[in-house]
């Protein structure tokens, strides 16, 4: 019998009480997940300690006795133990305690049998209730239900107190309580802080590791699967969690030989095949063919494409052929901007119900090539569900996913439809519940490997906390809420400039028609308004109003509507000039300003309102800026972009960004900024908040630096997994990588002409008020300066990919008040983006080194714009949920698809260097920190042709002296990637000179499958114009070496060049057009 058995005293029933069921909760002292047993369960009811989730555990336990409650006592207890759950009632149920029993076989003491009807635990079908409390310290809960009272304990016995019943904590950095009716709720928000403010302990996820690294290569994939650690489950600081068995136990599962063998086959036919593997499920997570493409050109159409991919490898997938069959497409786009790729969302059903993230993804070049495959589906998925049949019902579901955020129901629910079908969907509506339509439906939730189970999928925006708007999972049978997820993410006009930081980085200018025509809807117009919102280019509205975005003050933090809002030289009429003066001596706000809904004063109102109307027109300018940009890098209508009226070019309408300025600073909130995310056809929702480190105070809707990263959010969320799909970056690489790219767009839309790779940038030190050495929000600056690449100790920044782990991460971090994200710890989600964000910054560097710098940001030819269009097509590439090599392997399909595969080596070097190398391991999902570097850069494979019939523009500028080492010049303006050539005879007919410029020249490139000799011919349509050939050599040093020309000029007729091609070494040939000559002309190759 242990010590602390030996002290423990029986727990004392008075006569005259019966046993009836009870609520009581619990801890673990891995976790800070509280349990909460409902008391509808029978008497007797035993929690084994023993279970998956709390072996080893010790519980204390502090139970109120007696009819008063006051006298209490604590009893241990360790694993070997279970505790009966007893509630004693006299005949008038005035008061109630709770009693505990030691069940164990060693006491001799037990009033029930050892062996019981019941046992909880978390990994079965079980009546368990998920409530969270804070993680930051193991604090006490004060219990109280039906006259229940009692206390519960943290782990290892150390107790404190929490909010009473009814408070709540609008920070979400404690456990919450509130009563709701009859039924004691634990609502909190696990992590508190603010977007870029970490606070409090996030746990460690679980995790795994292999001995080979998944993601090289298909040799390295049946290396052994080790445990992953313990935890509380998935905690990205947001108040979003995923307590999902794996996430709990660290349980993992490799890849059988099955798949195995199936994978081998397949690298048989594509030698460059690589293969990420989640290793919760045991499936591949994305493939690609490094270098080339998972298929050869079809006719089929894009969708059919994809599906018979994954239906001719379902055995790599480690899918059945039913699994298979039921795949309904949700998204399904092609690009309208660049090279014409088309993109497919396949989602997973189950007898019409479909699977939450059970969606795989593919892209289509237009020439019927899959570029990349990304997979979330389900194996066995008719064999590993629970049930088809919900025990609990709608309404149930809502209220149970409302405990979870701490609401309180006390009035029916609003039934305002009843779809009904096979996921018997309804939709509520209830002023307490959700500021917003409540839907809930049926979805199908994979649990762990071979368990999947029915959950009420619904969507709650809170009424109290105006940051939560969670998608939450419901158990159908118990009532168990698995997991939640939040739509925020922390984080001429007299403005400033769209790529200055803040208003201490320059002057203020008048920027005079600065909407893009074709992002917004009228490409053949030179002058468009961003002031349209019904197609008709005239604008209809005179306020801080458009299409794009709806921006207004929001002081009282409602989300209201009809918030305040400029307009043109105060009031409606004359000229459309937005010119509001900002005081940098005054505060932003002079509180509180009466509410007005009529328009505001004219120009002599007080200076605090000039402020706060040049906030609301600088968020409104910069928000466009940013739409209207990122149009040109393909966040489109059909990609789900942010839009009123979407023109008839796809996607969902109606849902501007709503741009919430100085929000809620009349309750007293203040350093924050966030962006909420919901699915394409709603709008999403942009706070931005003052900041009070300086004086006068700071708002941030007049820096860049926050906006840009909000609206990255919106950007990055809505593409990866496709706008259907916008919960799928939450755990903590997919989540860090969220906010990697959204700082990554604001170094990127900030980049000025003068700026070299070695300038650090300091992001966020201007709201903090620090000066030029300032850290800002960030561990260290950003900084590519780029050295000997391999182990980045030549960087002033030397995060890599081990630095997310706080068991591996060995950089010092510097001190940095007044927030210090070191805090936070290496796995804190703003934290672990710095690695991508770095990454990407370096990757950028290289592009502009090589290509150049444009200050064009929307149709410049620079290898910053040819960056910037990687990186996005890589977004729509990524699987849902994915890791940082997930991301690597799609960033080396887009280069691909995009230019032909000509800055492989700059993308391998980026994040090789960081330690994302050929042999690194991710440790098998998208929330692991168990990940493996690796600093090696692979043999890059020769390209297999061009960009599938479509790439981007791509330029080689320069000085050329025609001296037969040529290094191009800058006239180049346009690059056409042509397919591949095997042998035999390739036409393009009807290309186009774009334009006249004297000596226009365009350049084309291309690879032979068999050495050889080869002709390069080209036609003009006519007798009418004149054009040159020459063919060039690319060599190992970048530059280009002449083989040959063909210059007859004058004659208006055919040029040919004819040369000895070596197999997959790259060409390039330049027309060149003389005297401002345009027209069709016609391109035959030969090849071998």
């Amino acid at each position: 019998m242990s010590p602390h058995r030996q002290q423990q005293e029986e727990l004392p029933v008075k006569p005259g009480l019966k046993r009836r069921a009870a609520s009581l909760a619990i801890r673990s002292k891995y976790n800070p997940l509280v349990e909460l047993l409902e008391d509808r369960y029978a008497p007797g009811s035993v929690l084994g300690l023993s279970s998956d989730v709390l072996a080893g555990s010790a519980l204390s336990l502090k139970l109120g006795l007696g009819e008063s409650g006051a006298e209490s006592k604590t009893r241990r207890f360790d694993q070997s133990d279970s505790i009966s759950i007893l509630q004693q009632e006299t005949a008038p149920p005035a008061k109630r305690s709770v009693a505990v029993q030691n069940t164990s076989g060693d006491s001799g003491k037990s009033s029930l049998p050892t062996s019981v009807s019941q046992v909880f635990a978390r990994s079965s079908e079980s009546s368990l209730v998920n409530i969270f409390g804070s993680l930051s310290t193991p604090e006490a809960a004060e219990l109280s239900i039906k006259g229940i009272a009692s206390s519960v304990g943290g782990s290892a016995g150390v107790t404190g107190e929490l909010p009473k019943a009814g408070s709540l904590n609008r920070s979400g950095g404690s456990s919450e309580m509130v009563q709701m009716g009859s039924v004691l709720t634990v609502g909190s928000s696990p992590m508190g802080g603010e977007d870029g403010q970490g606070s409090g302990n996030f746990a460690r996820a679980a995790t795994a590791s292999t001995t080979n690294g998944y993601g090289s290569n298909v040799g390295d994939l049946g290396g052994p699967v080790t445990q992953g650690t313990p935890s509380s489950g998935i905690f990205p600081g947001d108040g979003s969690f995923d307590v999902r068995t794996p996430y709990i136990t660290g349980q993992r599962v490799g890849l059988n030989q099955q798949q195995l063998a199936a994978l081998q086959n397949l690298q048989g036919t594509l030698n460059g095949l690589r293969v990420n593997v989640n290793t919760i499920f045991g499936t591949p997570s994305s493939l690609i063919n490094n270098g080339s493409y998972l298929t050869q050109p079809s006719t089929l159409p894009a969708r059919d494409v994809v599906q018979q991919f994954i239906y001719a490898n379902r055995d790599a997938l480690g899918l059945t052929e039913a699994d298979v069959q039921d795949l309904v497409t949700t998204d399904l786009y092609t690009n309208t901007i660049g090279a014409p790729i088309t993109h497919v969302y396949l989602q997973q059903e189950h007898n019409g119900i479909p699977v939450f993230h059970g969606v795989a993804n593919g892209s289509v070049t237009s020439d019927g090539r899959l570029i990349m495959l990304g997979n979330h589906l389900v194996r066995d998925l008719a064999g590993s569900v629970n049930t088809t049949t919900p025990t609990i019902n709608q309404a149930q579901a809502i209220f149970f996913a409302a405990q979870s955020m701490g609401i309180q129901i006390t009035q029916p629910l609003g039934l305002i439809d009843n779809t009904g079908g096979p996921t018997q969907a309804q939709t509520y509506i209830s002023a307490e519940v959700s500021r917003g339509e409540i839907p809930v439906a049926l979805r199908y939730l994979p649990i762990q490997n071979g368990e999947t189970r029915l959950v009420w999928h619904t969507v709650i925006e809170s009424p109290l906390n105006e940051n939560e708007w969670y998608e939450i999972n419901v158990d159908a049978q118990t009532g168990k809420v698995w997991n939640r997820f939040n739509y925020y993410k922390d984080d001429s006009y007299r403005v400033l400039k769209y790529n200055l930081e803040g208003p201490h980085d320059g002057g203020f200018t008048v920027q005079v028609n600065p909407a893009d025509p074709l992002a917004n809807g009228f490409p053949n117009l030179t002058v468009v308004s961003w002031h349209n919102t019904d197609g008709d280019p005239e604008p209809e509205t005179f306020t801080s109003t458009g299409n794009n975005v709806i921006a207004q003050e929001d002081r009282d933090g409602d989300n209201s509507p009809i918030g305040r809002r400029p307009a043109p030289n105060g009031n409606t009429t004359g000229t459309n000039d937005y010119n509001y003066v900002w005081d940098p001596t005054r505060e932003p706000y002079e509180p509180p300003i009466p509410f007005d809904p009529g328009p505001p004063p004219v120009p002599g109102q007080p200076a605090y309102t000039n402020n706060m109307f040049a906030a609301i027109v600088q968020g409104y300018y910069s928000t466009n800026i940013f739409h209207d940009i990122l149009y040109y890098y393909g966040f489109t209508e059909a990609a789900g972009n942010f839009q009123i009226f979407n023109f008839g070019r796809g996607g969902r309408a109606n849902d501007p960004v709503l741009l919430d300025v100085q929000d809620d600073h009349d309750n007293g909130t203040t350093k924050n900024a966030n962006y909420a995310t919901p699915p394409d056809g709603t709008p999403g929702r942009m706070q931005m908040f003052v900041f009070d480190f300086t004086t006068p105070n700071r708002d941030a809707s007049m820096y860049a630096e926050i906006l840009y990263h909000e609206l990255g959010h919106g950007w990055t969320t809505r593409l990866v997994g496709g706008p259907s799909n916008v919960t799928g970056l939450s755990g903590i690489q997919s989540g860090g990588m969220g906010e990697g790219w959204s700082d990554y767009v604001t170094l990127w839309m900030t980049t000025t002409a003068d700026q070299k790779a070695g300038d650090t940038i300091r992001y966020g030190r201007h709201i903090l008020g620090q000066g030029s050495n300032g850290l800002g929000v960030r561990r260290l600056p950003y900084d590519s300066t780029i050295g000997t690449h391999g182990r980045p100790n030549t960087y002033d920044n030397p995060i890599t990919y081990n630095d997310i782990d706080p068991v591996q991460e060995d950089v010092v971090w510097p001190f940095n008040p007044p927030i210090d994200p070191r805090l936070a710890g290496a796995d804190e989600i703003h934290n672990v983006g710095e690695l991508l964000c770095q990454t990407l910054w370096d990757f950028t560097w290289a592009m502009t080194k090589k290509y150049g710098f444009s200050s064009d940001l929307y149709r410049g030819q620079g290898g910053n714009n040819f960056a910037m269009k990687i990186v996005n097509e890589a977004l729509r590439l990524t699987p849902i949920n994915p890791t940082f090599l997930n991301y690597r392997d799609a960033m080396l399909a887009a280069d691909v698809a995009l230019y032909g595969g000509a800055n492989q080596l700059e993308i391998w070097t980026a994040f090789a260097a960081r330690g994302m190398g050929q042999f690194a391991n991710d440790g098998g999902d998208h929330n692991s920190t168990a990940v493996r570097e690796n600093f090696t850069i692979p043999p890059i494979p020769p390209t297999n042709g061009g960009g599938g019939g479509g790439g981007g523009n791509l330029n080689y500028p320069g000085n050329g002296n025609n001296d037969g080492k040529y290094e191009p010049n800058n006239f180049s303006n346009q690059a056409y990637n042509l397919g591949g050539f095997k042998t035999g005879t390739k036409q393009f007919a009807g290309l186009k000179i774009k334009d006249s410029t004297q000596q226009d020249r365009d350049w084309f490139r291309f690879k032979t499958k068999n050495s050889g000799s080869t002709t390069v011919q080209i036609d003009m349509a006519s007798n009418a114009g004149d054009l040159d050939l020459i063919v060039y050599r690319r060599t190992n040093n970048g530059t280009l070496q002449e083989i040959d020309r063909s210059s007859n000029r004058g004659d208006g007729g055919s040029e040919a060049v004819t040369f000895n091609a070596q197999a997959g070494v790259q060409y390039l040939f330049q027309v060149l057009g003389y005297n401002g000559d345009t027209g069709n002309y016609g391109i035959t190759i030969t090849a071998p």
